[in-house]
C-alpha cells in the first residue's frame, strides 16, 4: 500500500514537472512569434519613413552621423551607408551590397524603432561579415543562444531574409557564421503552423539543417531534429 502511494506521489510530481515544461517551452515559443513580429513591424516603420531598408539606405551616415553611425574600422567593405536596392545585402553580391545585414539593428536601434546597443560586429579575418551579439538581436529557445541576423538574403527577389539559427561551435572554419541549427524540428513546425503554412519549405517560414540541407516535414514533429528556421519577405 506504502508503495502504491509513493508510485502515486512520483508520478504527480513528475506530470507536474513536465507540465512546467512544456509550459515554459510554449512561453519561449510565444516570445519568439512576438520577437520576429517586433523586428518586422520595426524594419516596416523604418522604410515607411525612411524609403529604404535599414542595412540598405545608402543615406545612413547622412542621417544618423557618422559617429553614431561609423564605417567597420578595418574593413573598408563594411560601410554604414547601403546601396539602397531594396534588398538587406548579406555575404552574397548577388543580393547587392555584402555586409548591409551588420548594420540593420543599429539602423534601427539610431532610428528608435527597435531597442539596444547595436555596433558593427568586430573580428578579423574572413570573419567580417559574421554574427554575434554586437549586431543581432538573440533568443535563446531550445538551449543554445540563437540570433535573429541577415546574413543570407542570396537573391534580389527578397526584401530581407532573416536567419534564425546560431553560430558553430569553437574551432569551426566558419565560426560566426549563423547557419547553424538552433532549434527542434518540433519548435520551428510549431512557429510555422502557428503564423504560416506550416509547411517546411514553402511560405514565410521555412527550415533547414544549414548549409541547404532540409529539416523536411518529418523533422516538424521531432524533438531530435534540430534545425535554422529561415524568415523571408518578398518584395
Amino acid at each position: 500500500m506504502e508503495i502504491t502511494i509513493v508510485v502515486v506521489i512520483i508520478s504527480i510530481l513528475l506530470a507536474g514537472v513536465l507540465t512546467v515544461s512544456s509550459l515554459t517551452h510554449t512561453a519561449r515559443i510565444q516570445g519568439m512569434i512576438k520577437e520576429m513580429n517586433k523586428i518586422k513591424t520595426a524594419i516596416d516603420l523604418f522604410e515607411q519613413q525612411y524609403d529604404d531598408l535599414p542595412g540598405d539606405m545608402s543615406t545612413a551616415v547622412a542621417v544618423f552621423g557618422a559617429t553614431d553611425c561609423p564605417d567597420h574600422a578595418t574593413f573598408g567593405n563594411l560601410d554604414c551607408n547601403g546601396d539602397s536596392n531594396g534588398t538587406i545585402g548579406s555575404i552574397y553580391g548577388n543580393d547587392g551590397m555584402t555586409g548591409e545585414h551588420s548594420y540593420v539593428y543599429l539602423h534601427l536601434q539610431l532610428a528608435g524603432l527597435y531597442p539596444g546597443d547595436f555596433t558593427p560586429h568586430t573580428y578579423s579575418g574572413s570573419l567580417r561579415y559574421g554574427v554575434g551579439e554586437e549586431n543581432a538581436a538573440t533568443f535563446n529557445t531550445d538551449g543554445p543562444t540563437g540570433y535573429y541576423s541577415f546574413w543570407a538574403a542570396k537573391n534580389k527577389s527578397l526584401r530581407y531574409q532573416m536567419n534564425i539559427a546560431t553560430i558553430p561551435p569553437s574551432g569551426s572554419s566558419n565560426l560566426e557564421k549563423p547557419y547553424y541549427p538552433a532549434l527542434r524540428g518540433v519548435t520551428v513546425g510549431h512557429i510555422d503552423r502557428k503564423i504560416d503554412d506550416g509547411k517546411y519549405n514553402t511560405g514565410l517560414i521555412t527550415a533547414g539543417t544549414g548549409m541547404g540541407a532540409t529539416c523536411d516535414g518529418s523533422g516538424y514533429h521531432s524533438k531530435n531534429i534540430v534545425c535554422t528556421m529561415y524568415f523571408s519577405e518578398e518584395r
